[in-house]
């Protein structure tokens, strides 16, 4: 059986490539000023339809199976289901990084800011957020 988890893995990844690169034909971030929100699931269509093309191809699978129909609209649904809520989800791991922040440095450990930072986590978005939850 094939696994679905590394071409889904692999899509997001050029998905957030994608959306950091701001890519103004592509975006999969919502910006109020410059699209409607349906056009984020739009844009997560495009991104979705490109890997599952290039999943069929890779595994030669035959679009008149069923099996393989079914394949490719899971591996395509999970890929926009994920895109759809990259902000919400990139909000909540900034909620949860900053609450941990905040544990750590009450039991006293002041390196603990520098690993979130080293880890990719802007220091900027580690204090807005812990500024929000200790309010």
């Amino acid at each position: 059986e094939i696994d679905l988890h590394p071409p889904t893995i692999a899509a997001l990844s050029r998905a957030f490539l994608v959306r950091a690169e701001k890519d103004p034909d592509l975006l999969l971030r919502f910006d109020q000023s410059r699209m409607e929100e349906w056009e984020i699931a739009l844009n997560a269509g495009k991104v979705s339809q490109a890997a599952v093309e290039a999943f069929v191809k890779e595994h030669s699978l035959n679009p008149t199976n069923d099996s393989h129909v079914e394949m490719t609209q899971v591996l395509g649904g999970r890929i926009v289901a994920v895109i759809t809520r990259f902000d919400e989800l990139e909000e909540d791991l900034l909620g949860r990084c900053a609450r941990r922040l905040v544990e750590l440095e009450d039991e006293g450990d002041d390196a603990c800011r520098n690993w979130f930072v080293r880890v990719g986590v802007p220091d900027s978005e580690l204090e807005a957020f812990t500024s929000v939850d200790t309010e």
